[in-house]
């Protein structure tokens, strides 16, 4: 899933995907990403950190505090101050990808997590 309220970084980030082989769902922000977790088995999350309602790093917390602890959370943030990358990983994300994302560091971070074309819950190859 992509979590992501700026339309045009969301289309970015969702063309990408397809370039990758995935389809991913999409929402528009922390409280969004929150229900969806509820409703679906998803084995990653690609959160923005500022969104409205509830930041990317609330809606991480909260994710956390459900129980969703095998799902894999990552940021993607156009926060890049020394120690952004550790507050993402202090509120409970796996990991960090800096914007502007580039395609590679995101076919990285999901062959790290090995999330395989065909394989990823939420994110599933293309047809």
């Amino acid at each position: 899933m992509l979590a992501e309220d700026d339309a045009t970084n969301q289309r970015v980030a969702m063309l990408m995907l397809k370039r990758l082989g995935y389809i991913a769902n999409a929402v528009s922000n922390g409280r969004e990403a929150i229900q969806a977790v509820k409703r679906k088995k998803y084995d990653i999350v690609l959160m923005n950190i500022v969104m409205p309602e509830i930041d990317g790093l609330e809606a991480t917390r909260e994710i956390r505090r459900l129980g969703y602890n095998n799902l894999k959370i990552i940021a993607i943030t156009a926060y890049v101050f020394p120690g952004a990358k550790e507050m993402c990983i202090a509120a409970g994300m796996d990991d960090y990808i800096p914007k502007p994302v580039k395609i590679d560091d995101l076919a990285i971070a999901l062959k790290k997590y090995h999330l395989d074309i065909g394989r990823c819950e939420g994110i599933t190859a293309s047809p």
